[in-house]
Order: C-alpha cells, then structure tokens, then sequence
C-alpha cells in the first residue's frame, strides 16, 4: 500500500512538474500569484525531496522481501518501483542533476539484480524512453555504461541486450520517425564512448541498420565505430592482438564502404571520422593506400561538404604522415633504388613486387569478403531466428568462438605469408655487396625511422626490408597526393566557396611538404586575388603570406618570391603585383626583404634571370609605395640601363617599368574616367551635397581627413627636365639598333611611356627619336623610295610613330584636364574675393553655369588638339599619307610581314587619335581585316576596331558585322580576340546585336579550349542582363537550324547550353507558342526536329501543358518521325513530373494523342486534332460563377474581362447551356448577334436584375436593339451603292 502510494505520488508530482516548467517555456503563467499546484510543484522540483524518495525506495528493494510471500514478490509489486524510477527519468531536468540520476541508477541496479526485473520492466522502459524522449540517449548510455563497468560475469552483457534490442527494431520504422532515429543513434554513440570494450562483441547486431533507409542512424553506427577503433581494442594479451587487428580491419572496410554511401550526409560524415582516424595515428599503413584512393574519389562528388571533407581528408594525411616533413616523390624514388641495390634487385624488380603486392591485397580483399558473405549471411540468419530465445550468456559465447575463428585465420595468413616474403623479397643465399659498409648504410637509413638502430653488417638486410617496404607506402601515399593536384586545382574555379577555399589550404600544406607539383595550384592561385568574394580574398593573401613571407632570413624571403616570377604568364604576373601591393599597403614585407631583393638586382654576382625577376618584383611592390623606386634612380640608370642591358635587353624593359611607377596616380585614372563615372560622380557629389546640412562636426573632420589622405596619395610624382641624364640613356636605348628586331619593340614600348611618364616636355624627347630613326631608315629622306629604305629601321619608326600618337593624345588629355582644374580653382577664388551681388553669384554658383562654360570651352580646346595631332602640319602627320601607302601595298613594294605589322598598327593609332582620320580610313582598315593574309594583323585590326568602337562608336558600328565574320576565321588567335573584342562590347552596351548574336553560339564549340570557355563565360554574364537572352533566342535557334554546317550534335550542345539560362514561366510560355508556330511553318524536317528538340528542353508547368495541348495541330504532321516523336515522350514524361493532379488527365490525353497520330491511327473524338481539347474546369469554375449573359455588350466586357484561356473556356460552357444539346459549341458572329431578338435579351437582362432596375434595362434593349437596325440600314444602302457602281463600271 506505502509502495503504491509512493509511485502515484512520484508520477503525479512529475506529472505536474513537468507541466509546470512547459507553460513557463511557453509564456502561459505570467500570474504573479502561485497556485498550490505550482508550489507543489516548485517544492517537488528540489533535488533533496527526490534523493529521500529514492533512498527510500533503494532501503526497501534491499529488504528481503521474499519473506513476505512464500516465493519470490509480486511482479506487481516491483514493477511499482520501476514505475516510479521511470516517471523521474522521463523529466528532462534530471540531465541537471547528477545526484538524482545516479540514485536512479542505484534502484534500477537493484532491480536488475535482485529482482530479475531487466527484461521484464528495465529494458522495455529504457526502449520507450528511446521513443519519446529527446534527452534519454544520455540518460540510457550512463546508466548502462555504470551499470556494465561495475558489473561482472554475467551481469555485463547488459550492453548486448540492449543492442540487440536497437538492431530489432526495423529501419524501415526507425527511418520513419526522425526523433527515433537521432535518439537511437546518440545512444549508440554514447555506449561506445563510454565502453567501448563491451560493445566489440556485440556491435555486428547493429549491421542491418547499414543498410537502412536513415542516413542520421548509419552516421551514429560509422561514429561508433571509430570510437571503438580508437578505445576499444586495449591491452588483452598477446593471443587476442590477432583477433583485434582482423576485427578493426572490418571496421575499417565498412567505413571505407560508407564513402559510397547514397546519402551525401553519411558520406560526409565518413570523411570526417577518417579525419579523426588520422589524427589520433589509428589507421595503419596497410589501409592507408585505399584510404587515400578513395578520398580522391571523392573530390568529384556532387556535394560540396563531401568534396570539402575529402580535402581535408588529404591534408591530414599529409599533415599526420609517417614518413617525414618532405614528401618529395623525387626523394623517395631516389631512397628506393640504393635500398634496390643493396638487396641486388632491378628497377624491374621493384615494380613488379609493387604490382604483386597490390594484387594480392585485392585478392585477399576478395576474399575476405567471400567469407564476410558466407560466414555472416548464415551468422545474421542464425541470430535474427535464435536472437529472441538466447540468453546473454549465448551471446558471449558466440563471441568468443568466433573470435577464436578470426585467430585461427590469422594463424592461417601469418603461416602463409613468411615464405612468399622470403622468396621474393629477400633471399639468404645472395651474398652481400662487397662495397657495404656503415657509412652506406647510414646514408640509406638517414632520414627514417631505422636511423638510429646500431646494428652489425649481417643483420642490415631484414632492416632493409622493411625500410623498402616503408618507402613503398611513402610513394603510394606521394603517387596519390600528385593525382590529386589536377582535381583540386579544377575546384579553384568551382563556383562553391568552401571548395575553393579548401583547395587554398590544400595546396599551401602541399607546398609546405615540397610536393613538385604543387606549384601548379600555387600559380593558379594567384587569379584569386581579384575575387569579389572577401572570404577567397583573404584566404589567397593569408596562403601566400605564409608561404613566403614567413621565413626569418630576408634573404629567403626574397628569393621565395622571386620564384613565382619564373614562367608566370602575363595574367599572373598581373595578379603577384596585386598581391605584392596589398602587401606593401599593409606593411607585411620589411624593408629588410626590399634591400635583399635590391643586391640580388644590383649584384654582379647575381644570375641574369635572377636580376630580371628582383628588378621585376620591386616594380610591383613600388605600386604600392613608390619610395621604393624613388631612392634607387640612379641605381637604375646606371644598371639597368647601361651596359648590362646589351647582355640581356630584357632588364632595360623592367627598368623603365619599374621608373614608370613614380608616374602620379591621378594623371594614369584621368584619361580612362569615362562619362558615365563623371555623371555619378556628379550624382554623388549633389547627393552629399543635399545632406551637408544634417551632417555632424565628427562626421565633417572625418571627411576633412579623408581628403588630405587622398590629396597625399594624389600629389604630383617626380617630374625630370630632359636633360637629365635618365632620357639620355633612354634615348640611347631606343637608337640602339644591336637590339634584336623582335626583342627592341617591347623595350622601345617601355621606353616611350618612361619619357611621357617623367619628362617635363615628352613631346620634344619624342620628336627628337621620331628624327633620328628616320634617319637610320631612310638615309636618303625620300619617303617615297622604297628600295634605299631599311625594313626593320622603318618597322621600328613605324612603331614609335604609332605609340607616340596614343601617348601624345594621353597628355593633351592629362594636360587640359589640369589647366580646367586651374581655372575653376582661380574662378572659385575670384567669385569668393569680390562682393558682389548675392543673389545672383549664389544662384550662379548654385547651378554651376560658370563651371560648365570653363568645360565647355576646355573640350572644344581638347577636341581641336586631337584633330590637330595628326594633320599634315605636324610631324606625326607628315608620315600618316606614307603609313596608309605601305598598308595598301599596291604595287607590292612592302611585302615583308614585319613592315606590314608595324604600319597597320600605327594606322590603327592614328585612327584612335583623330575623329576624322577615323571617318577618313576606316574603310582602309575594313579591306585590311577582310584581306590581309597574315592571322597577325587580322588579329591587331580586330583589337583595334574594339578600342575605335568604345571611343567613336558611331563611325565604326555600321562595319562591326565584319569582326562578327572573323568568329568563324581560321587561326584560333584571330577568333579568340574577335570573342573578347564582341564580348566587351555587348556587356557595356556599346552595339546592339540582332541576329548577329547567333555567330557567337558556334564559339561555344570551339576546338580552341580558351575560345571555348571565353564563349561560355561571355553567355553567362549575358544572361544576366534582363531578358537579352530569352529575346534573342528564338532567332539564335532558327539561325543555327538553317546553318548547313551545323550539326545535329552542336546545334543540341548549344541549344541545351543555352535554355539551362531560362528560369521565369512566363519565357517557357512564350517561348513554347513560337516553336510550335516555327514547327508548322518548317520547310525541312530537320528544322523540325530542332524546334521538337527545344520543346523538349523547356519545363513544363500548368499552362505550358495546356498550350502544348491547344497547339497540338502545329506539330501533330511531325509525329510520324522516330526522333520527333522520342522528343515529345521525352516532353511528355517531364510534363508528369511537374503536373499538379487536376493537370494529370490532361497530359494523359496528350500522350494517348500522340501515340496515335505516330501509330497512325485517328485520335479519340474527345481529343481531336483539328480542335483544343476540352476545356478543364478549374476549382475556381466548380464553386460556380455568374454566367454571362449572351448580350452584344456583356460579351464584349468579358472579352475584355476575361482573355485567358480558363476564363474563355467557362464562357463557352455558359454559352452552350442555353443552345441544343446536338449543336456545335461555337461563338456566334456579330450578324447572328444582330439577329438576336430584343425580347430574349430583355428576359435574360430582366431575370438577372432586381424589379427596381428592370425598367431602365429594358430601355438599354430597346436601344441597343434600335442601334442595330439603324446599322443593318446604312449597310444595305452601301452595298446597293457599290452595286450600281459596279455595274457602271462595267
């Protein structure tokens, strides 16, 4: 009676308890006053009153309370103590108490072992628990965990009962409820952690879980399964270590198999125990080589977090290698062949052990899991029919014999495996190598694990075994490491962050361990500099900085970042002075390192490449501050461009780089500020301007701070007089005619821009070059005879001529935008020292009308400039007649290629120059890019022609259809520059493509990988832009279905390239009424399939299925064709995926439609041919909705109303109801409307209408109906009247 009493007040308490704590999560007792229930409540709550109960409780189950019956208690009576001990743990605060939950542990301790009470009450209510209860994974796994550590004998195998029970239940229920399975997996998890030793045996029970269909239950198996690899293989003796190892070698296979797991989830999650594995150094060397396969398996996954983790993966494997802090796969090949010949073996020799080696661990894989399938499948089939009936102590049984099986097997394995070691790798009767001696033994064992065993000569040969056989792991792991650099250099352009920054981190850890090939992902790396995404920014500047600029030595550091110069492409190089100059802005290299990387140019000892890669750096880092340059000018003229360039020309070109950086920084951005910037800069500044007022003095300092900063960074660079001794040796340099032609242009390129960059007055150093290399190619000075002339000395003035023109137009530009800045600056001064009126200086100041007539007049100043650069007056007009001659070559005098190069590209200058020299020449240089035989200059005239366009668009777009033409040219270089040229002009709207835009899709098949993937690139932003795409499209596929020379597998790789951009309903819709029209007007029945084919890419909602319905007699002739009509099952199946239920038995209709017309046979009547199907009522025109009435002017309205096709549909039934059942459904004519009686309209306008109104519509009728005859009148007196016209007439 007390026991009873006791558990229903325990379970009421928490009943109430439980209640209590749930209404304040949920904001329902906000009462200030405490009922009795919440005081029970609040009392019951203490921690002390339960440990009395449970005292209680535990005092009485250890009262031999047999003595009160004749046998053993009731079970009616004990089970009231596990009642009441289960109504505690199923609160979620006795995760809070440790107190409570260990004297609940004591009492379930008690009834287990006294009482017998684990099957009967413990173990059904810990599963219901499992169930219900979020909290109960850690409650069940400590008590059992306590319970098996303290127990002994038999009493330990609570851990396998309750396993079994777990591995009873089926996946299929478990999968179904999602709290189970995450409760059951946490269990488990929990168990194994806390012991592991007891779950060993029984951990096979859980294998049909493997298989389930819960990704969140084989995730918390895998988990238990690496805790048990890691703690529960312990110190059993010698006799069990066989056992163990052929145990964790299962465990191993299995979360090796989990890498090909359906669910991306588990996948996932095996890499990340296998992450762990490594780490804690628990996976050995004979798993190692399948680990690292098939974590690069893995790199090409679908998922992005299994991709992640595999790459992780592989930098823990290098991080927590066994074989060094160098994986240099040269090393190790090296290492190989000295133990080689130590052991007297061939290179031969070595490869085949390998391959035997791999072979025959693929065969005892295989068999291995032969006997998994034999063995277990008849072991699983025993336990699942004996697992209800046996006892625990069955349980250990079972275990230990198989056990003694796997040890029997491993026994087995060892007996076997000496003598095919001894006979192909080591054999005693070969005598040893007469030169061995210590020294040569130390040198082999240098750098491994047996460096530092003392043993005599005799025994130095099974050390050499194992030292080769550690070699070959070395190189397996190197081998794979170097098959994985190709795949995660593919993920630094994947478009998924993680990827991107893991591969990061992959090839920086590579590069730490001196893997050869991670030089290629390092080069690579360096484009990420310019990402827009902060993450990849910082990531790339975070890996280089530790790549090289980590090292103590200065030195070191310098000549690190030398070596990324060496064989870096132009973009590279580009992106490493990005790179360098943030690093100068954030003072990450020292000045140390800039002296170091100084000496290593100005040293004589210093190699010629490694000068000119010093000399190259310190350009890129004086972007970032130019008192790098600024201090070593004389340094530079004195080496660089002295008699150290004759050596190598190319350290003149570096020089004049790196002096073109002290150029300021405002005169390099002035020229390209085009007048869309200076609008929005004019919109911001008006904008500020507006809000000036509600601005703070903090906020105005700031600013007032912000400007001097930009007024320091912007302050003139250093400008030289010419007679400095710097443009005297440039001048030297250009004249300088021991230069190569080929390698004198880039310098002469260099040297030009030095001069504009620096002199005070470039344009009279320019004139005086322009005159002395006309003199050294026309001694004569007669511009007209050709056969005195020098080809190379006219190539290389034809050049400079070219250059000096863009470099002159630059500074007439820099020069008036500085003297308007001078002006508005003396105007601002004068308008604020006089005292004139203030109104109207104010208003004037206000508009800006001043500053507008100082531009207006500097541009007309510009404006004459430009037109007056290249006039006959001036020098660089003198040549512009003899320029345009040698590009016409007419009489063929000029055919050397050089010549013809270096004119054409001057014209192009010159073009860009002068609006009229445009206008003047551009058909020259439209008959060049037609003609010219030379892929060089069609290639230089289509980079010009992009530069004309951006700068006079409405001279040179009537002729941009001719670059359209160079997309199909035949040299891959000219189709590559016409891409990028179209591309930068299409994006920045600078031409409009109409059916043009159909010539660039056939890039996009291009054998030319780089033309290729520009292709591609360019359709992306394209498709970005609005509806440019989706309005072009129809007219790119009709272009291409026309094209003869496209066929069917590139019109389909385009097409289906291209509708992969459309994602809007509204563009399926539309774009599916004009296929189907392009199908029926299809002269030819491959056009035909091309638009099926396109139907068949578009996806497929609602009212596409019901157009596709309603145009079934557009299509319903090409349904004869297999391949048409394998588009249209292919249309039909993807319309059933999408459909909604009322759509179903539409697109049912429509496959039984087109079965038959291909089958040819009629379709059924229902579903005609020659008409739409029958209208489908929608939910909305069940509920009923008010018909119309059929009146002249209600059906207009709901024309007007109502054009869609479900509405139409309603419409037409209404109109029906009031016909015979046998007529045709059909809308009536306005000369049938006419017929219409009035009386019949008054009666339906008068029984949809109240009694008041019914008088005035009446009137309505009448006057409509009056209207009409007054109509049908004027019309019959027409008709008489062009009657007896006609008959006059003839």
């Amino acid at each position: 009676m007390y026991v009873f009493l006791i558990s229903w007040l325990v379970r009421l308490a928490e009943k109430d308890l439980i209640t209590e704590t749930a209404s304040k999560v949920e904001g329902k007792g906000r009462s200030r006053r405490k009922t009795a229930a919440a005081a029970a409540a609040n009392f019951w709550a203490a921690a002390e009153n339960k440990e009395q109960v449970l005292t209680v409780l535990a005092d009485t189950l250890e009262l031999d309370l047999a003595k009160l019956w004749k046998g053993p208690p009731e079970d009616s009576l004990v089970q009231l103590f596990a009642k009441c001990v289960f109504a505690l743990l199923e609160n979620p605060a006795i995760t809070k108490t440790p107190t409570v939950q260990k004297g609940v542990g004591v009492v379930l301790r008690l009834l287990i072992r006294r009482y017998q009470q684990w099957s009967v009450s413990v173990l059904p209510s810990l599963m219901r628990l499992l169930h219900h209860h979020e909290h109960a994974p850690d409650v069940v796994a400590d008590f059992i965990a306590e319970y098996a550590t303290e127990s002994e004998g038999a009493d330990s195998n609570l851990v396998g009962s309750v396993l079994r029970e777990i591995g009873r239940l089926s996946p299929r229920d478990v999968a179904k409820e999602a709290t189970l399975a995450k409760n059951l997996a946490q269990c488990v998890c929990g168990i194994a952690e806390r012991a592991p030793l007891d779950v060993v045996p029984c951990i096979s029970v859980l294998h049909p879980h493997l298989d389930g269909e819960s990704h969140v239950m084989r995730n918390g198996i895998l988990q238990a399964l690496c805790t048990l690899i890691l703690k529960g293989f312990g110190a059993r003796g010698d006799d069990s270590e066989r056992a163990d190892s052929s145990v964790k070698d299962q465990f191993f296979r299995i979360l090796l198999e989990r890498l090909h797991d359906v669910a991306s989830y588990t996948r996932s999650k095996a890499l990340q125990l296998w992450i762990t594995l490594v780490e804690q150094q628990a996976v050995t060397l004979k798993v190692l080589p399948e680990v690292t396969k098939r974590a690069l398996g893995r790199l090409q996954d679908k998922a992005a977090q299994v991709r992640k983790n595999a790459i992780q993966l592989l930098c823990t494997l290098m991080k927590y290698n066994q074989f060094g802090s160098t994986l240099r796969l040269s090393d190790f090949t090296l290492k190989m062949k000295e133990c080689n010949a130590l052991l007297n073996r061939d290179e031969d020799d070595l490869e085949s052990s390998e391959e035997e080696s791999d072979e025959e661990e693929k065969k005892n894989k295989k068999k291995e899991k032969k006997e998994n399938k034999d063995g277990t499948s008849s072991d699983d089939a025993k336990e699942k029919k004996s697992s209800s009936d046996e006892s625990e102590e069955e349980c250990e049984k079972k275990t230990k014999k198989m056990q003694e099986k796997e040890k029997e097997k491993g026994e087995e394995e060892e007996a076997k495996e000496p003598p095919r070691k001894k006979c192909k790798v080591h054999n005693k009767n070969k005598p040893l190598p007469q030169d061995l001696d210590a020294t040569r033994v130390a040198t082999i064992f240098k750098g491994t694990p047996f460096e530092h065993i003392d043993l005599p000569l005799e025994q130095v040969l099974p050390q050499m075994q194992k030292l080769t056989a550690w070699v070959r792991d070395a190189r397996r792991l190197i081998t794979a490491v170097h098959a994985a650099v190709p795949q995660v250099a593919a993920l630094l352009g994947s478009k998924n962050n993680s990827d991107i920054v893991e591969a990061i981190e992959f090839f920086t850890i590579a590069n730490e361990f001196r893997v050869e090939v991670a030089q290629m992902g390092i080069r690579k790396m360096l484009t990420l500099v310019w990402s827009k995404e902060p993450a990849i920014r910082e990531a790339v500047v975070a890996a280089y900085e530790k790549l090289y600029l980590t090292h103590p030595n200065p030195a070191v550091i310098a000549k690190n970042i030398i070596s990324t110069t060496t064989g870096a492409s132009l973009a590279e190089l580009t992106s490493l002075e990005e790179l360098l100059t943030d690093f100068m802005r954030r003072h990450r290299i020292s000045p140390t390192v800039v002296d170091a990387l100084w000496s290593f140019f100005g040293s004589s000892d210093s190699a010629e490449d490694d000068s000119c890669s010093a000399l190259a750096v310190l350009g890129m880092l004086a972007s970032g501050d130019p008192a790098i340059v600024l201090d070593k000018i004389n340094l530079l003229v004195t080496v660089g461009l002295g008699p150290r360039r004759k050596r190598d020309e190319r350290i003149a070109r570096l020089a004049c780089v790196a002096l073109q950086k002290l150029r300021p920084q405002q005169q390099t951005q002035s020229s390209s500020a085009s007048p869309q910037k200076k609008a929005e800069k004019r919109q911001e500044d008006e904008e500020e301007g507006g809000t000036k007022r509600r601005r703070s003095k903090k906020e105005k300092e700031k600013e007032k701070e912000k400007e001097k900063e930009k007024e320091k960074e912007m302050q003139p660079g250093v400008v030289l007089k010419n007679s400095h001794n710097l443009f005297v040796m440039l001048i030297e340099v250009i004249t300088d005619m021991e230069i190569p032609a080929l390698k004198w242009f880039p310098v002469a390129e260099q040297v030009i821009s030095t001069i504009y960059a620096l002199s005070e007055k470039p344009d009279q150093l320019a004139a005086d070059v322009i005159r002395r290399l006309y003199k050294a190619a026309l001694p004569d000075g007669d511009l007209g005879n050709a056969t005195t002339c020098d080809v190379v000395g006219l190539s290389k003035l034809f050049f400079v001529l070219g250059h000096v023109a863009i470099k002159q137009l630059v500074y007439v530009e820099e020069v008036s935008q500085s003297r308007t800045e001078t002006v508005k600056k003396e105007q601002v001064a004068a308008d604020t020292g006089k005292n004139a009126v203030a109104g109207t200086s104010a208003l004037e100041q206000e508009l800006g009308a001043k500053e507008a007539q100082i531009e207006c007049a500097s541009d007309a100043m510009l404006l004459g400039a430009q037109e007056e650069l290249v006039s006959s007056s001036c020098l660089l007009g003198m040549f512009s007649e003899f320029i345009c001659d040698v590009c016409k070559n007419k009489d063929g005098k000029y055919n050397s290629r050089m010549l013809r190069e270096a004119a054409v590209l001057a014209l192009c200058k010159y073009m860009c120059a002068s609006t009229t020299f445009c206008k003047d020449h551009i058909q020259l240089l439209i008959s060049i890019l037609v003609s010219a035989p030379e892929s060089s200059i069609r290639s230089n005239v289509v980079m010009a022609l992009g530069d004309l366009c951006w700068r006079f668009a409405s001279v040179v777009e009537p002729f941009m259809s001719h670059v359209f033409e160079k997309l199909h040219d035949e040299d891959p270089r000219v189709r590559k520059n016409a891409l990028l040229v179209l591309s930068h002009l299409v994006l920045h709207d600078m031409i409009k493509v109409k059916g043009q835009i159909s010539s660039m899709t056939f890039a996009l098949v291009d054998e030319d990988k780089r033309v290729s993937e520009l292709a591609h690139l360019f359709f992306s932003e394209y498709s970005s832009k609005g509806n440019e795409l989706y309005n072009s499209l129809s007219d790119i596929i009709s272009a291409l279905s026309v094209t003869p020379s496209v066929t069917i597998e590139t019109f389909r790789s385009i097409v289906t390239y291209l509708f992969g951009f459309l994602s809007k309903e509204r563009q399926f819709e539309t774009l599916l009424e004009k296929l189907c029209h392009r199908i029926q007007v299809a002269t030819e029945l491959e056009h035909a399939r091309n638009y099926i084919y396109c139907l068949s890419l578009l996806t497929y909602n609602d009212k596409c299925i019901r157009k596709l319905s309603e145009q079934f007699g557009c299509y319903k002739d090409r349904l004869a064709d297999e391949d048409a009509y394998a588009s249209f099952c292919a249309i039909v199946s993807k319309a059933k995926k999408f459909a909604k239920a009322d759509m179903r038995s539409a697109v049912e209709e429509l496959e039984r439609k087109v079965q038959a017309v291909h089958e040819g046979r009629a379709p059924a009547e229902n579903g005609g041919t020659d008409a739409p199907p029958a209208p489908i009522r929608t939910p909305a025109a069940r509920r009923g909705r008010r018909r119309v009435p059929p009146t002249t002017t209600g059906r207009r309205r709901v024309h007007r109303r109502r054009r869609d096709e479900e509405e139409e549909s309603d419409e037409q039934i209404s109109l029906s109801s009031d016909s015979d059942d046998d007529a045709p459904i059909r809308r009536r004519t306005p000369a049938a409307r006419k017929k219409t009686p009035a009386k019949k309209a008054t009666k339906k306008v008068r029984a949809s209408s109240s009694s008041s109104d019914a008088g005035a519509k009446r009137k309505k009728a009448k006057s409509s109906s009056g209207s009409e005859e007054e109509k049908k009148s004027e019309k019959a007196k027409k008709s008489s009247e062009e009657e007896a016209s006609g008959s006059e007439s003839g």
